[in-house]
């Protein structure tokens, strides 16, 4: 699922410099090769903090938002007041609320939180900052993989360390990388099926994952009461995971009955 996404996101890339006349060979190779380069440099604080600078980026729709001039009062209303599209409810229509809900709390970032929070070495004093860090939503995908297979196959694995003393995580992370720019530069590649397709299966996916972890926040005998999950927490958590499994079911029944939603 990690290496799918990261394949998503290299077809975001190809997407969005071709519609300004940059070719898809030049702009996802060039993207590889500077997230290998970056990623071997062998520092997470100049890493993160790159990557902090490119997140914040993102504060550029903000003003194009407003330079477009909206009706704040519609805008206000949609975001408050759910309403039923003039369409219906379709297919296109459930595939498209799973694939927001899979890309914006995706299986790989359980994965990836717990490996930053070892790489960064923090502690119980850290706690409160590193909940902030999740909330501003401080991630990357191209490492979740590496770290997560490191993990278990029981390599070394941090971007504290050189290359030379943890070869094959460096290794793996840029074949991951290199991999999924290759499958976005094959000829006629559908890729905005590709990145549609990818958060629906993450969408899919997350229930299974982060019930696990809704398990383990309630092992006392593992967090003790310090740490264990409060009861608001259980409330809200719990309610997520339901809300994502009808999801799932309501996609099923999407296509086993394709006309219950018409």
């Amino acid at each position: 699922m990690n290496f799918l996404t990261l394949v998503s996101e290299f077809a975001a890339i190809s997407l969005a410099f071709s519609k300004m006349g940059i070719s898809p060979y030049l702009s996802v190779i060039t993207s590889a090769v500077l997230l290998i380069l970056l990623v071997l440099s062998g520092s997470y604080l100049r890493w993160e903090r790159i990557v902090v600078f490119l997140c914040l980026l993102d504060l550029a729709w903000l003003y194009l938002a407003f330079r477009a001039h909206p009706d704040l009062s519609m805008v206000t209303k949609s975001i408050l007041i759910p309403y039923k599209p003039e369409s219906g409810y379709n297919m296109s229509m459930i595939y498209l609320i799973i694939a927001i809900v899979g890309t914006t709390v995706a299986p790989w970032q359980l994965f990836f939180q717990q490996s930053i929070v070892a790489d960064k070495k923090l502690r119980s004093k850290d706690l409160k900052w590193a909940r902030l860090d999740t909330l501003l939503g401080t991630i990357a995908i191209s490492l979740s993989s590496a770290y997560a297979y490191a993990e278990v196959a029981g390599w070394k694995h941090s971007l504290q360390t050189k290359f030379r003393d943890a070869p094959v995580f460096y290794v793996f992370y840029a074949l991951a990388v290199l991999a999924a720019a290759a499958i976005v530069l094959i000829p006629n590649a559908p890729l905005q099926i590709i990145i549609i397709g990818v958060q629906v299966l993450a969408g899919l996916m997350l229930p299974s994952a982060i019930i696990f972890l809704q398990i383990l926040l309630n092992d006392k005998a593992l967090l003790g009461d310090k740490y264990i999950n409060k009861k608001w927490n259980n409330y809200i958590n719990w309610a997520i995971i339901i809300i994502l499994f009808i999801l799932s079911f309501v996609l099923a029944a999407q296509i086993l009955l394709p006309n219950v939603f018409k």
